[in-house]
């Protein structure tokens, strides 16, 4: 063992001296290639040790040098590492640097003849995603981005209520009345109040004011909307009614007619004039639509809409009896429970019911009575205008006792029911009016002036908002428009009394104007002589 061991110590390696006159060893000199020095060779002890520590013993059993043995292949380079480009061509290697890629590569640097071994190719590169795009043709850079538009508050806010709008159903009720104090505007307060109730402190209408009130929608539809409007003063201020109905309003709009029971005399010729001034405005529309569309239809295709809802079935309406406005019409008879109607005669709430019921059925209206302490009047209306407005619920019966509160849905009553002793023709209006004014006597509306009544309204009549000096104003205005219109009657009459003065016939000599004679003490006197200049001095 003590001699194996020291055969296979590795002897000294000790430089022999160089002798005298011995010249010194050339210098090899080093590859212009870029490989690694080779190593120096290895003594017998050095090459037995590292032989025993890659294989075992270094020798075979007859002495000679065992094969080292073969290593295992490294795995193929994955798809990653990309093949150089092409004209990129790496400098030559040196025979050492070869020999230690190609054993990298794949074991040995040669083949069994000692020939090279060709090296494995390579796999190429993927090709380059298509989000990075290939350059522009000749170079040139691609244009820039737009800029980003600035952001528009109001547009914004705009298209946000547009939005709303389009998730809105609108609908819209006109509320008119026979004369000031008909019970409008408690009608109203008690419709539009959750739960009714008692409605105190009423306030006069002046002219044409504006209410609302939403309610859930339903479907798609997020909110419905109501817009009211109640017009004061009677029948004074009925040019008015052309501002919230209008071609845009009137496919979606109801009219509320209110006539005052406490007033008897005053309701048949009432509610007859503001039939009449609906059909007057509608017409007014119908023309300024067919102005702008010849071919328009929009007014018939209302009115047929309603008589299929009236009912195609219905014989008077067969008959063309019914005189359709094209819009929903709904009279409400107030102050049923008042003494000056409560007290009447059973008779004579049968002429006033029956003549209601002509007025409603001929245009396809729908009448209801209604009282301040009677709940269920107040529900009847209340259902009337939720089928007007939002077409909710459909009716079936009706109530037409006299000494009841009327409530008569349209195409419910016919005028075989409606007759009454005395009407010679049940469908004539004027033998109606006839014969109400003989038990209720005549009308006190001032309705024979047309609208021109309209200027006597008082703007004030209670002296609330009084201002002096805003009085002494308006009074100058009303003088300087009075003496201007009194001015401009004057002109208009002279220039009717002076004949117009035509061009002269063809032919006819010119007309000279007569010479005006001059007054000689008038002839203007002769210049007088220019005083002498002073001599100079």
């Amino acid at each position: 063992a003590g001699e194996d061991s020291a055969a296979r110590a590795p002897a000294p390696r000790v430089r022999p001296p160089r002798a005298e006159g011995e010249p010194p060893a050339e210098k090899k000199e080093r590859s212009s290639s870029s490989a690694k020095p080779t190593k120096p060779p290895e003594g017998e002890g050095a090459a037995a040790a590292r032989s025993e520590k890659e294989g075992g013993s270094g020798e075979a059993g007859d002495g000679s040098r065992a094969a080292p043995k073969e290593r295992p292949r490294p795995p193929a380079p994955s798809a990653a590492k990309a093949a150089p480009a092409a004209g990129g061509a790496k400098p030559p290697e040196g025979e050492g640097a070869a020999a230690a890629r190609s054993g990298k590569e794949g074991g040995s640097g040669g083949a069994g003849d000692g020939s090279r071994a060709a090296p494995k190719e390579r796999p190429r590169p993927p090709a380059p995603s298509a989000a990075k795009a290939a350059p522009a043709a000749g170079g040139a850079k691609s244009a820039p981005a737009a800029p980003e538009e600035p952001k528009d508050v109001m547009k914004m806010v705009h298209q946000a209520a547009k939005r709303a709008q389009q998730q809105q159903r609108q609908f819209q009720a006109l509320v008119v009345g026979t004369h000031t104090g008909a019970g409008k505007t408690t009608l109203l307060d008690r419709w539009l109040t959750p739960g009714g109730g008692d409605v105190k402190d009423v306030k006069p209408t002046l002219a044409l004011e504006y209410k609302y009130f939403k309610r859930p929608g339903r479907g798609a539809v997020a909110k419905e909307v109501a817009h009211v409007w109640e017009l004061g003063s009677g029948t004074k201020l009925a040019k008015l009614i052309d501002a919230p109905l209008n071609e845009a309003t009137v496919r979606s709009t109801v009219v509320v007619i209110v006539a005052d029971l406490s007033k008897p005399q005053d309701v048949f010729q009432g509610v007859s004039f503001w039939l009449a001034r609906i059909k007057e405005r509608l017409a007014q529309i119908d023309k300024s639509i067919k102005a702008k569309t010849p071919a328009a239809t929009e007014i018939e295709k209302l009115r047929d809409m309603f008589s299929k809802r009236f009912g195609e079935k219905h014989p008077d309406n067969v008959a063309g009896k019914v005189r359709h406005t094209g819009m929903g019409v709904v009279i409400v008879a107030t102050k049923f429970d008042h003494d000056a109607f409560k007290n009447k005669s059973p008779e004579l709430k049968k002429v006033m019911a029956k003549a209601l019921r002509f007025l409603a059925h001929s245009h396809g209206a729908a009448l209801v009575y209604h009282a301040q302490k009677e709940e269920p009047t107040l529900k009847n209306f209340r259902d009337l205008m939720n089928h007007y407005l939002f077409k909710v619920g459909v009716f079936k019966s009706k109530n037409a006792s006299p000494n009841d509160a009327l409530f008569v849905p349209a195409g419910l009553d016919s005028f075989k029911e409606i007759e009454l002793q005395g009407v010679s023709n049940v469908e004539d209006a004027d033998a109606w009016g006839k014969v109400f004014s003989e038990y209720f006597g005549d009308s006190t509306l001032a309705l024979e002036g047309g609208l021109e009544a309209e200027a006597n309204v008082p703007l004030d009549p209670n002296d609330k908002y009084a201002e002096s000096a805003v009085d002494e104003a308006l009074k100058q205005s009303e003088e300087d428009l009075r003496l201007k219109r009194e001015a401009q009657s004057k002109e208009k009459l002279e220039t009717r009394r002076t004949p117009a003065a035509g061009p002269p016939a063809k032919g006819a000599p010119p007309v000279r104007k007569p010479s005006v004679a001059r007054d000689p003490s008038k002839a203007a006197a002769p210049p007088k002589p220019a005083a002498p200049k002073p001599a100079p001095p």
